[in-house]
């Protein structure tokens, strides 16, 4: 005989299979492109020294981590919300 899983095991080993769905890599086909994350990557860049904080190390380092894990629909929505913020910088 095995035992029977209460509530909570049940509940436990319904997260733990969820997460191994999440640590499942990103379908390359969502990806952003290389050379839009670039343009992203310096547009960033530019701003941050407009805004005169492109010296703040971690701020920097981070972005560009996470820049990096982007998918297509996230990176042109950046493009979007950075044009809109250098285009009311330079009002």
């Amino acid at each position: 005989d095995y035992p029977s899983l209460n509530l909570g095991q049940a509940v436990m080993v319904y997260c733990y299979q969820l997460a191994t769905l999440i640590q499942q890599p990103a379908k390359s086909d969502t990806t952003a492109d290389q050379h839009q994350l670039q343009a992203l990557r310096e547009r960033a860049m530019a701003l941050l020294t407009t805004l005169a904080v492109a010296d703040d190390i971690k701020l920097v380092d981070w972005l560009q981590q996470r820049l990096g894990l982007l998918e297509q629909r996230d990176t042109a929505m950046l493009h979007r919300l950075l044009h809109d913020i250098e285009k009311n910088i330079t009002k």
